[in-house]
């Protein structure tokens, strides 16, 4: 049984648009650039705790493998949103942990900066250093790991640091190899320079550039990459603006944003799932009586979208299989609010045939459905629906999930009088419906909902917008 945790993960992975691309660098205005080919001396430059720093052969060498040497570049690196990047060659170390760094932000009156070590064993780290008045290293590592990329350790690769406000990544050879955040009271502006660890070097081809500082857009996507967000699924798809369980309504809730849609599940009289919540036709169709008399043809001349704006006439009631392709393309997720028992089986050997079992999520209040969705579909996720949560017996959350449910399904009240503590000891996850005003948004955030069920889709991820910009300011003060 694949628990919905892990597949919810997966989907938050694939359906969350960041607008951030984490994996390549960003480029920015060049303060400085030194090759070495036509530099003989090092004016401007800081030495510290070395003097054997020299210019030779078209690059910057430190000959000998001992102490813990830096160099400053000119005072043109100073600044705070910064990247350097140079060609880094460890000739030889006093043994394999020993290290060539570069670094951005020093303080000449508290010798602190953000420092990217990269060892002879090819690990690398992003850390805080701090040398103290006998010159020793305080470290605050942030980001460690190991990267091997088939190359010798004497090999020379390009080393690159970045640092935006308290964003910072590493790079080797164009790879970001790590991400982290640095402490808030690392964000000032320094200069840049190297640091040694008991190793000969060459450098050379040294680039600093000025970065940008982190847009609000980007503190908000990164915001969500360290946050827990609800999942949002459009209720019988995008209801509040287009005619609901329609491919319209569907398709416009995937362009709002939504992570997913809820339909309702029904059989036709021939044998056919479409979509309907209502057993009648008359709220939203132009069609009258109950729908399960219906053969599919008959089903689809009906008219779903006038009565709900004349603008949509012409709409049809959505056929099961076109929703599960529409969603399987948009590598979306369905959640099937069955309507008819009698639909089970039609319903599975649709997602089987299309193989797009992980693009559902099942939903019944029947353990016996359940139990009848997990001999078809035995990785399903299958959710538990039921009413307002209220005074539940103990054993509530344990007997959901003997009977074969990965979640709870339940209408939202506020307060949530449901014990989710005894969901989550259970693995158990928990989704509300049907939430249509921002202050429910925020208070479902609050408790922790997995899954947040509405007919405004935009809204809710303006909302969860809105959350995570107020965790970003906290994160980027």
């Amino acid at each position: 049984m694949k628990s919905f945790a892990l597949l919810f993960l997966g989907f938050a992975i694939v359906l969350s648009a960041q607008p951030l691309d984490m994996t390549t660098p960003m480029h920015g205005e060049v303060v400085y650039r030194e090759n070495f080919d036509k530099t003989a001396t090092l004016d401007g430059f800081t030495l510290f705790e070395s003097k054997q720093w020299k210019i030779e052969n078209g690059k910057l060498v430190h000959p000998i493998t001992g102490g813990m040497p830096q160099l400053l570049l000119p005072k043109a690196t100073f600044g705070q949103d910064m990247a350097i990047q140079a060609d880094v060659t460890i000739l030889q170390a006093a043994n394999e942990t020993r290290w060539a760094g570069i670094f951005l932000r020093h303080l000449d009156d508290k010798a602190v900066f953000t420092h990217m070590p990269v060892r002879y064993n090819r690990s690398t780290e992003i850390a805080d250093a701090v040398i103290d008045e006998n010159k020793h290293f305080n470290w605050r590592v942030y980001a460690p790991t190991f990267k091997r990329d088939g190359k010798p350790a004497t090999a020379t690769r390009t080393h690159r640091l970045e640092i935006r406000g308290n964003i910072a990544r590493a790079f080797i050879d164009g790879k970001c190899v790590r991400f982290a955040f640095v402490d808030s009271s690392s964000v000032h502006p320094g200069r840049a320079g190297f640091s040694l660890s008991a190793v000969q070097v060459e450098i050379d081809n040294i680039v600093v550039e000025k970065l940008p500082p982190v847009s609000q857009k980007e503190k908000i996507a990164i915001s969500k990459m360290y946050t827990s967000m609800p999942f949002v699924i459009a209720h019988r798809g995008f209801s509040e603006r287009f005619p609901e369980n329609t491919l319209e309504a569907i398709n416009g809730a995937l362009e709002a944003g939504a992570d997913g849609v809820e339909i309702d599940a029904r059989i036709s009289k021939d044998g056919v799932v479409y979509c309907l919540h209502d057993d009648t036709l008359n709220r939203t169709t132009n069609g009258t009586g109950p729908a399960r008399l219906k053969t599919i043809a008959e089903l689809r001349e009906l008219d779903a979208g006038a009565k709900f704006n004349p603008k949509f006439a012409g709409a049809k009631i959505a056929l099961f299989e076109d929703v599960v392709k529409y969603v399987k393309e948009k590598d979306s997720v369905v959640l099937v609010d069955l309507k008819e028992v009698a639909a089970v089986d039609a319903i599975c050997d649709i997602l089987i045939k299309h193989k797009a079992t992980h693009n559902a999520l099942l939903d019944t209040g029947s353990p016996k459905v359940a139990q009848k969705y997990r001999s078809r579909i035995p990785d399903a996720t299958v959710i538990c629906i039921t009413g307002v949560p209220g005074a539940y017996k103990n054993d509530f959350a344990r007997s959901l999930k003997s009977s074969g449910f990965d979640a709870l399904f339940a209408q939202f009240q506020s307060p949530v009088l449901l014990n989710l503590t005894d969901l989550r000891l259970q693995g158990l996850s928990i989704f509300f419906w049907t939430i249509n005003n921002p202050n429910d948004v925020v208070n479902a955030w609050k408790v922790g909902a997995d899954g947040i069920i509405t007919d405004r889709p935009t809204m809710v991820r303006e909302t969860l917008d809105r959350i995570a910009a107020k965790i970003s300011d906290m994160d980027f003060r």
